[in-house]
């Protein structure tokens, strides 16, 4: 009625006022009563509106929840032998109001291991206590940089996953340069000396503990002496923390022609415990070998293949130079294997006098037996050794490469 009277009253301010008013009453009152339907159904606890899964506000810890804290997630292993297996323990504290829970999650590779306690696949850390987390790294088979991580998961929810990452470098424990020492050109009657550098790697001081010289019917003809390589030296070898200066000496009295010999070093390190040094050279005088399948820098006579049935005979000859050349006597001291026949014939003088040539003759008879003294390892050729009157050189030693098949 109110309203009728006052619409009938024609005055078109009041009219616009008293329709806005009736709205806005309208509207607070369907609010209000809507408002009241809700607590009805789910009263309010004083908690702020939870946020909707897109929106970006963080999600706060309402209650007691625990902490997870790492004191450190990254360990650098430095040089790291390729025999060791490196093992590095986080600590996780929970500093929190609530017992921490910890599983393994992922590793970066089959190298690297998450460990809780003892191997246990989980653990429960009551609040301000503490664990520990120990990733392992295997270095067998691998070489340099690795870089590897693992996680672990936590009820933290402000932390639901821990990553810890270790990293290094994989190296050998010793090694050394050149691998191989070869003395060419060794005059006869003088000695000969070889240097090598032996590095170690590891952050315990390399010490060199003794030697071998393996082949002993000219071991004594040779010898070794060790000294600190300078600190400039070793700073010249990525990772190498410590060295030594292997001199070989080669003494007088190895018999003409090529040798080989192998020295082992012994060392403290525990990984690598040996060095092997393969030695090789040549004895050189004035005495000279010169023929068909003659290989001077070698020192080796190849006669190839033979059939058992045909043999083979092959004449070199043996140049000798010097003052002493027209008084050298030369025969056959040994031959490995005994099929092999060896002679010296009658000497002669060549150009001009200055050099006297004696014939040296190998011969493989006919119908014997199947061997085989090919391939590059010059230990596995046959053998013949010369014994010679000269001063300085007074055996001569070649090495024959052949096979005889039927």
């Amino acid at each position: 009625m109110l309203l009728e009277s006052v619409l009938l009253d024609g005055n078109p301010d009041m009219k616009t006022w008293i329709v806005v008013s009736v709205a806005a009453i309208l509207g607070l009152g369907v609010g209000v009563g809507s408002a009241l339907v809700r607590l009805e159904q789910a009263p309010w606890d004083g908690s702020a509106a939870p946020t909707k899964p897109n929106e970006s506000a963080a999600t706060i810890p309402t209650g007691p929840h625990p902490t997870a804290v790492a004191e450190t997630d990254k360990h650098d292993f430095g040089a790291l032998d390729s025999h060791a297996t490196g093992r590095h323990s986080f600590v996780i504290k929970n500093t929190g109001q609530a017992v921490l829970k910890l599983t393994k999650g992922s590793t970066s590779c089959k190298c690297t291991a998450s460990l809780l306690g003892d191997n246990a696949e989980s653990a429960d850390v009551p609040t301000g206590g503490s664990t520990e987390v120990t990733l392992e790294w295997k270095g067998k088979g691998f070489k340099g940089p690795f870089n590897q991580t693992a996680t672990i998961n936590t009820n933290d929810p402000e932390h639901p996953r821990l990553t810890f990452t270790i990293s290094g470098r994989i190296v050998t424990a010793v090694s050394i340069a050149p691998t191989n020492l070869v003395l060419s050109g060794i005059t006869a009657g003088e000695p000969a000396t070889g240097e090598l550098k032996l590095f170690g790697y590891l952050e315990k001081p390399l010490k060199i503990t003794g030697y071998e010289v393996t082949d002993k019917t000219t071991a004594d003809k040779f010898d070794l002496a060790f000294e600190p390589l300078p600190p400039e030296e070793i700073a010249k070898e990525q990772d190498a923390r410590s060295g030594q200066i292997v001199r070989v000496t080669v003494k007088p009295g190895l018999p003409l022609g090529a040798f080989q010999q192998k020295i082992v070093l012994k060392t403290d390190a525990e990984n690598a415990p040996t060095v092997e040094i393969p030695v090789q050279g040549t004895i050189s005088s004035e005495i000279a070998i010169i023929g068909s399948g003659w290989d001077d820098g070698r020192q080796i006579l190849s006669l190839g293949t033979v059939s058992s049935q045909a043999g083979l005979e092959r004449t070199i000859r043996i140049l000798v130079r010097g003052p002493e050349r027209n008084d050298v006597k030369i025969k056959p001291l040994s031959a490995t294997p005994s099929l092999l026949q060896v002679e010296t014939g009658i000497p002669t003088e060549w150009q001009g006098g200055q050099v006297v040539q004696i014939p040296l003759t190998v011969r493989i008879p006919k119908g014997a037996r199947p061997a085989h003294y090919l391939g590059t390892d010059e230990d596995k050729l046959a053998q013949i050794t010369l014994e010679t009157t000269h001063s300085k050189a007074p055996q001569l030693r070649l090495l024959v490469r052949f096979a005889v098949v039927n």
